[in-house]
């Protein structure tokens, strides 16, 4: 059977405070926190068709959020920045939540993507993120 998410958000057309105002993450205490805790195989990142403006997918629990690759980047930097810490993830609005080990699968996977997009973008001759 094919996964389809029960809803997806996209980049806005004009960024809005970027790139804060598109992706976030912050630490937070697990015991206090009230969203429903992602787990591991509530994650998937994957590249998108290559005629698509934006380049990588993030599937977490129901929600497909679609990013370019420089707001990626910055989610990517800000998961590492708290280095495998329980964090709230807010992409596009949405929040999500995740304990350490799901907040550095995130990370790893993210990080594979962002690698691999750039792989792609050098061979044809555009600047990596």
């Amino acid at each position: 059977m094919i996964w389809k998410p029960e809803r997806e958000t996209h980049e806005p057309a004009d960024p809005v405070d970027w790139p804060h105002g598109h992706v976030a993450v912050t630490r937070v205490d697990v015991v206090g926190h009230k969203r429903q805790q992602l787990t591991t195989e509530d994650v998937n990142v994957s590249l998108t068709e290559a005629t698509e403006s934006e380049c990588i997918a993030i599937d977490l629990a129901g929600t497909r959020h679609f990013l370019h690759s420089t707001t990626a980047r910055e989610l990517s930097n800000m998961l590492q920045d708290l280095n495998g810490l329980p964090v709230a993830i807010t992409i596009h609005g949405v929040e999500h939540s995740a304990g350490g080990a799901t907040a550095r699968v995130l990370s790893k996977a993210l990080l594979a993507r962002i690698n691999e997009w750039n792989r792609t973008a050098i061979a044809g001759g555009a600047l990596p993120v």
